[in-house]
């Protein structure tokens, strides 16, 4: 058992300055201010914190990615979608998204404030290389697809402006459908290779851990259910060239099914997976 004795008052800082990026994008959306640059310093802040705190843990465990508990894995996944979307954000037009997606962030870091660190129970297959490209490529995929729904939302809110009779200050804000729309299958595209990799990359581990390469485990099932589904709402898109608000609406009641794979399975089973 390693205790992190930094945890708490690291992840208390990261919780603050992401509170405070998700006000200031909830200030440049909803008010004249124009603070979306204060907003992305905070945002920037925080997460090099939060990657200090992962490497911290790492040396600590003495593991390559450190998610050995359910309070480790939320954090990792905020951390994922930040990454995902400072990375995006340098070549496309993402300010209107922090207004959805900081609250997000803060839901997983927030969680994870709450559930606490404490010790965490090590096991000796969490220090395998594959269990460190199984975990990365999972929840970068997972960070993906979490703006993926951002974007399908605002579209949802985009399409109902443009329905209305008198477009309120929120249209001129949003970007247009053709663009929400481009990040939304864009996003999936991204997460769809990273999901499919963690998924390889986890057979492996399992069967360096059990000697088999499948495991009749929830979540390793709802994971190739979730592989699937992203494969669908692709070729529905790009084969099929479905567009508008169904497909949209399709990609968020996916990722509704990426949550409960991470987190609503494990009150049935966890199984090798204790996150």
């Amino acid at each position: 058992m390693a205790k992190i004795d930094l945890w708490f008052p690291a992840l208390l800082g990261v919780n603050a300055l992401y509170l405070a990026s998700a006000a200031l994008f909830l200030a440049n959306f909803a008010t004249s201010r124009d603070t979306k640059r204060l907003a992305n310093s905070a945002l920037y802040a925080g997460f090099f914190l939060a990657s200090a705190l992962i490497f911290y843990e790492s040396r600590v465990l003495g593991i390559y990615v450190p998610v050995a508990s359910l309070a480790q894995a939320l954090f990792f996944f905020s951390w994922s979608m930040v990454l995902i979307y400072l990375l995006l954000a340098w070549k496309v037009r993402l300010d209107t998204f922090g207004v959805i997606l900081m609250p997000l962030i803060l839901l997983m870091s927030g969680s994870a404030l709450v559930v606490g660190g404490g010790d965490v129970a090590m096991r000796p297959y969490f220090a395998s290389p594959w269990f460190a490209i199984h975990v990365s490529c999972a929840f970068l995929a997972y960070a993906s697809f979490a703006l993926s729904f951002v974007g399908a939302l605002l579209y949802l809110v985009q399409n109902r402006e443009l329905k209305a009779k008198q477009a309120s200050t929120f249209y001129h804000k949003l970007p247009s459908l053709e663009a929400l729309e481009t990040t939304v299958y864009g996003t999936i595209m991204l997460g769809f290779p990273l999901l499919t990799a963690g998924l390889v990359s986890g057979f492996f581990w399992t069967g360096e851990v059990f000697g088999r390469l499948w495991q009749w485990e929830p979540k390793f099932i709802l994971s190739i259910a979730t592989w699937l589904i992203y494969l669908a709402i692709l070729y529905a898109h790009y084969v099929r060239d479905f567009r508008g608000k169904k497909v949209v609406l399709v990609s968020i009641l996916a990722f509704g099914f990426v949550l409960f794979t991470f987190l609503g399975v494990n009150y049935f089973e966890a199984g090798v997976h204790n996150f």
